[in-house]
């Protein structure tokens, strides 16, 4: 799930089906204004132990609406996350919009 609280976007899931080992990271993957390239918030970073315990995170609008996204105002956000345990990294998430 997707949120605009005031100047960051809260992104929130649920914990997948872990298949038997405990998930140890997350990645949050926002789509950039091509339409194509998937990136990484520096504010989501799958290294960030409280990404897992939280099972969500806040990203700037600053850095959605910033060179590295470069996404414009009034743009529906779109969002994916991905879970990992010593089985290796899940499959995507489907995508969650919310309108920026």
């Amino acid at each position: 799930m997707t949120v605009v609280e005031n100047v960051y976007m809260k992104v929130s899931f649920v914990e997948p089906d872990n298949q038997g080992a405990e998930i140890t990271m997350y990645r949050v993957l926002v789509l950039a204004n091509d339409a194509i390239t998937w990136l990484e918030s520096n504010y989501c970073l799958h290294t960030d132990p409280a990404l897992v315990d939280a099972l969500s995170c806040y990203i700037p609008m600053s850095e959605l609406f910033g060179s590295r996204f470069d996404l414009p105002y009034n743009r529906i956000i779109t969002v994916k996350v991905q879970a990992y345990n010593r089985r290796g990294w899940s499959q995507l998430s489907a995508s969650n919009t919310v309108g920026a």
